[in-house]
Protein backbone atom coordinates (compact mmCIF):
# COMPACT_ATOMS: atom_id res chain seq x y z
CA UNK A 1 0.00 0.00 0.00
CA UNK A 2 3.01 2.28 0.51
CA UNK A 3 3.71 2.23 -3.18
CA UNK A 4 0.20 3.36 -4.16
CA UNK A 5 0.33 6.24 -1.74
CA UNK A 6 3.65 7.39 -3.14
CA UNK A 7 2.24 7.31 -6.73
CA UNK A 8 -0.78 9.30 -5.60
CA UNK A 9 1.44 11.84 -3.85
CA UNK A 10 3.50 12.08 -7.00
CA UNK A 11 0.39 12.84 -9.06
CA UNK A 12 -0.87 15.31 -6.50
CA UNK A 13 2.51 16.91 -6.43
CA UNK A 14 2.53 17.15 -10.24
CA UNK A 15 -0.97 18.65 -10.22
CA UNK A 16 0.09 21.09 -7.55
CA UNK A 17 3.15 22.10 -9.55
CA UNK A 18 1.06 22.51 -12.67
CA UNK A 19 -1.43 24.71 -10.80
CA UNK A 20 1.41 26.74 -9.35
CA UNK A 21 2.96 27.12 -12.80
CA UNK A 22 -0.35 28.30 -14.27
CA UNK A 23 -0.77 30.77 -11.42
CA UNK A 24 2.77 32.09 -11.92
CA UNK A 25 2.20 32.46 -15.64
CA UNK A 26 -1.00 34.41 -15.01
CA UNK A 27 0.74 36.71 -12.54
CA UNK A 28 3.64 37.16 -14.96
CA UNK A 29 1.31 38.05 -17.82
CA UNK A 30 -0.48 40.62 -15.68
CA UNK A 31 2.83 42.09 -14.54
CA UNK A 32 4.10 42.30 -18.11
CA UNK A 33 0.89 43.94 -19.29
CA UNK A 34 1.11 46.48 -16.49
CA UNK A 35 4.69 47.31 -17.38
CA UNK A 36 4.07 47.65 -21.09
CA UNK A 37 3.19 51.35 -21.07
CA UNK A 38 6.11 52.41 -18.84
CA UNK A 39 8.47 50.18 -20.81
CA UNK A 40 7.30 51.74 -24.06
CA UNK A 41 7.68 55.24 -22.68
CA UNK A 42 11.19 54.43 -21.43
CA UNK A 43 12.20 52.93 -24.78
CA UNK A 44 10.66 55.86 -26.64
CA UNK A 45 12.60 58.26 -24.43
CA UNK A 46 15.84 56.49 -25.28
CA UNK A 47 14.98 56.60 -28.99
CA UNK A 48 14.03 60.28 -28.77
CA UNK A 49 17.35 61.07 -27.11
CA UNK A 50 19.39 59.09 -29.64
CA UNK A 51 17.35 60.49 -32.55
CA UNK A 52 17.86 64.03 -31.33
CA UNK A 53 21.60 63.41 -30.92
CA UNK A 54 21.74 62.05 -34.48
CA UNK A 55 19.81 65.10 -35.68
CA UNK A 56 22.31 67.39 -33.93
CA UNK A 57 25.17 65.53 -35.69
CA UNK A 58 23.44 65.89 -39.05
CA UNK A 59 22.83 62.15 -39.35
CA UNK A 60 19.30 62.50 -40.66
CA UNK A 61 18.84 58.87 -41.68
CA UNK A 62 19.65 57.64 -38.18
CA UNK A 63 17.54 60.39 -36.63
CA UNK A 64 14.57 59.39 -38.78
CA UNK A 65 14.93 55.72 -37.88
CA UNK A 66 15.07 56.45 -34.14
CA UNK A 67 12.35 59.09 -34.14
CA UNK A 68 9.96 57.07 -36.29
CA UNK A 69 10.26 54.20 -33.84
CA UNK A 70 9.76 56.58 -30.90
CA UNK A 71 6.66 57.99 -32.62
CA UNK A 72 5.33 54.48 -33.06
CA UNK A 73 5.83 53.70 -29.38
CA UNK A 74 4.36 56.97 -28.09
CA UNK A 75 2.12 58.30 -30.85
CA UNK A 76 0.81 61.10 -28.60
CA UNK A 77 4.21 62.75 -28.08
CA UNK A 78 4.24 66.08 -29.87
CA UNK A 79 7.96 66.69 -29.27
CA UNK A 80 8.86 63.46 -31.04
CA UNK A 81 6.84 64.52 -34.10
CA UNK A 82 8.48 67.94 -34.15
CA UNK A 83 11.99 66.46 -34.10
CA UNK A 84 10.94 63.92 -36.72
CA UNK A 85 9.84 66.84 -38.89
CA UNK A 86 13.26 68.43 -38.48
CA UNK A 87 14.93 65.16 -39.49
CA UNK A 88 12.70 64.84 -42.56
CA UNK A 89 13.43 68.44 -43.48
CA UNK A 90 17.18 67.88 -43.12
CA UNK A 91 16.96 64.84 -45.38
CA UNK A 92 15.16 66.75 -48.13
CA UNK A 93 11.64 65.46 -47.47
CA UNK A 94 9.57 68.64 -47.00
CA UNK A 95 6.18 66.95 -47.39
CA UNK A 96 6.93 64.43 -44.67
CA UNK A 97 8.32 67.25 -42.54
CA UNK A 98 5.12 69.23 -43.05
CA UNK A 99 3.01 66.24 -42.02
CA UNK A 100 5.13 65.67 -38.90
CA UNK A 101 4.96 69.33 -37.85
CA UNK A 102 1.21 69.41 -38.47
CA UNK A 103 0.74 66.24 -36.41
CA UNK A 104 2.84 67.73 -33.59
CA UNK A 105 0.55 70.79 -33.55
CA UNK A 106 -2.53 68.60 -33.71
CA UNK A 107 -1.29 66.68 -30.66
CA UNK A 108 -0.33 69.81 -28.74
CA UNK A 109 -1.64 73.14 -29.98
CA UNK A 110 0.82 74.87 -27.60
CA UNK A 111 3.89 73.35 -29.28
CA UNK A 112 5.39 76.66 -30.40
CA UNK A 113 8.50 75.01 -31.85
CA UNK A 114 6.41 72.85 -34.22
CA UNK A 115 4.23 75.85 -35.11
CA UNK A 116 7.35 77.92 -35.90
CA UNK A 117 8.93 75.09 -37.89
CA UNK A 118 5.76 74.60 -39.95
CA UNK A 119 5.49 78.34 -40.64
CA UNK A 120 9.13 78.52 -41.73
CA UNK A 121 8.66 75.49 -43.96
CA UNK A 122 5.52 76.95 -45.51
CA UNK A 123 7.33 80.22 -46.17
CA UNK A 124 10.33 78.53 -47.75
CA UNK A 125 8.59 76.10 -50.10
CA UNK A 126 7.06 77.52 -53.30
CA UNK A 127 3.29 77.08 -53.59
CA UNK A 128 3.59 74.74 -56.59
CA UNK A 129 5.89 72.43 -54.62
CA UNK A 130 3.25 72.25 -51.86
CA UNK A 131 0.81 70.73 -54.34
CA UNK A 132 -1.44 73.78 -54.60
CA UNK A 133 -2.07 72.95 -58.21
CA UNK A 134 -0.46 76.05 -59.66
CA UNK A 135 2.91 76.32 -61.29
CA UNK A 136 5.79 78.06 -59.62
CA UNK A 137 6.44 81.53 -60.92
CA UNK A 138 9.82 81.47 -62.60
CA UNK A 139 9.69 85.18 -63.49
CA UNK A 140 9.26 84.52 -67.18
Amino acid sequence: MGRRRSEWEGRASTRGRAALLVALLCVSCVAIACQTAPARAWQAGRLFTSGTAALDRGDHARAIASLEEAARLVPHASEVRNHLGLAYLGSGQPERARAAFARAIELDCDNDAARTNLARLEASVPEAARGAGGEADDGG
